[in-house]
C-alpha cells in the first residue's frame, strides 16, 4: 500500500509506519508507566509484554493493572532513572548494537548506576537488557579497577558485601566475583 505525495514522490505507508518511534509516543498507547520521581511515559502493552515476563504476567493476570490504563513503577527500591533505561531498551533494542569501546545511549557510564539498571532489569525480568548490562559492567570494572577503585570498591561491597542486593539472576554478582578473583 503506498500513497501520493504532493510533489508525486511515492511513499509506502509501512515504511511511514516503520519509521515511527513509539516510545514515550501518546500515539496508540494504552498504559501509562508512571515512575518514583512522578514522570509519566506513554507505553504500549503489547509491546512491554513481549520483553518482560512480569508485565506479560500483569497485563494477563487478575490484578487491578490488566485493565488499567496506568500502571505505577514506583516502589521506594525503583530508580526512576534505571526504570526508564528499561522501558527504553524494551522499546529500542536495536539501540544495543554499538562499538566495543561505547555503551548504549540508555545504558550510564556510571558501575552503581549499571546496577540499578541491572537491577530494574532483574525486577522486570527483561533478560535481553540484564546480559546487555553484564557486558558493559564487565568493560566497565576494567576501567574503575585502574582509575578509580574507590567507586569499584563500593559497588563490589553493594553487590557482594554483607549486605549485598539479592537479584533472582546472580550473574551480575557473578561477574563482579570473578573479576575480583583474577585481579585480587
Amino acid at each position: 500500500m503506498s500513497s501520493m505525495l504532493g510533489s508525486g514522490l511515492q511513499v509506502s505507508t509501512k515504511s511511514v509506519r516503520n519509521s515511527i518511534k513509539l516510545f514515550d509516543n501518546q500515539a496508540l498507547s494504552d498504559v501509562q508507566i508512571k515512575l518514583r520521581d512522578g514522570e509519566r511515559i506513554f507505553g504500549h502493552k503489547q509491546i512491554l509484554a513481549q520483553q518482560s515476563e512480569w508485565f506479560f504476567r500483569a497485563f494477563n493476570g487478575n490484578f487491578p493493572v490488566a485493565s488499567s490504563k496506568e500502571i505505577c513503577l514506583d516502589d521506594e527500591d525503583d530508580d526512576p532513572k534505571a526504570v526508564r533505561a528499561m522501558i527504553r531498551h524494551i522499546y529500542d533494542p536495536e539501540d544495543t548494537v554499538y562499538p566495543s569501546t561505547t555503551c548504549p545511549s540508555f545504558v550510564p557510564p556510571e558501575m552503581m548506576s549499571q546496577v540499578n539498571v541491572f537491577a530494574a532489569a532483574d525486577k522486570y525480568d527483561v533478560p535481553s537488557l540484564r546480559v546487555l548490562v553484564i557486558s558493559v559492567f564487565t568493560r566497565s570494572m576494567e576501567h574503575k579497577w585502574q582509575n578509580n577503585p574507590q567507586e569499584f570498591c563500593a559497588v563490589i561491597q553493594r553487590l557482594c558485601g554483607p549486605t549485598a542486593v539479592r537479584f533472582a539472576d546472580p550473574s551480575l554478582q557473578i561477574s563482579a566475583a570473578s573479576f575480583c578473583s583474577e585481579h585480587i
